[in-house]
């Protein structure tokens, strides 16, 4: 039987952050969360392309949040899921997904990082990236792929899947081991055809098996 590799996301712009001090309080308006979205709809063509046809998106359903984020992670200072799971929860609850993406206006508590990706709610995957400014919401260096970065933070969760399918998996952040060291955006893209493509010597890319829509071993 053909698997199931076609996955829908649920996209969150959460509009609004409250946190302790200056820095925690910001805000993102309708034209950010849209062109946010923009940027998100890009990896519907992109992830297929990247994969050569081994994933790809069904769907991409898109909310704004209003209710602020008011509470953090240690560590990374990426948002307590926890704190908002009622929030997530009745989003969740409208279909059936694969993948949570978020997106959120802490760009002034990250510690130099614009996304985190490997987290998972529920049973559902969670990518969450700190919106930065309608330039640059991606990786600055790449303005030709400004979706990199939700690329780059999804693969850490089918890297996680792939890792419990086949722990030689490689990581993500093993690039450079295998010649590849994102010197140019060519370069990033060229390593993620290899990792997603399974192309790595040995065997070391991306098992296949992890692109099953995880929705399907939820059900």
């Amino acid at each position: 039987m053909k698997k199931n590799t076609s996955w829908n996301i649920l996209l969150l712009v959460f509009l609004n952050a409250e946190l302790p001090g200056d820095a925690g309080k910001d805000s993102l308006s309708d034209f950010d969360a849209r062109y946010a979205a923009s940027i998100v709809e890009r990896i519907k063509l992109s992830v297929p392309e990247i994969s050569g046809g081994l994933i790809s998106i069904n769907s991409i359903d898109f909310f704004t949040v209003e209710q602020p984020i008011t509470v953090l992670d240690s560590g990374y200072n990426n948002t307590n899921l926890e704190a908002v799971g009622g929030i997530l929860d009745e989003y969740l609850k409208k279909g059936d997904y694969d993948h949570l993406i978020m997106i959120t206006p802490l760009r002034k508590v990250a510690q130099g990082w614009a996304g985190l990706g490997g987290m998972e709610y529920k049973g559902v995957g969670v990518t969450e990236v700190h919106y930065r400014s309608r330039a640059h919401i991606g990786i600055p260096a790449l303005p030709h792929f400004p979706e990199a970065v939700f690329v780059h933070e999804l693969l850490h969760y089918i890297e996680r899947i792939s890792q419990s399918i086949n722990p030689a998996t490689a990581g993500l952040h093993d690039n450079g081991l295998f010649g590849f060291n994102d010197g140019s955006e060519d370069e990033w893209r060229a390593w993620y055809v290899a990792y997603m493509r399974n192309m790595l010597p040995e065997g070391r890319g991306i098992d296949p098996r992890a692109y099953e829509a995880p929705r399907l071993a939820r059900n």
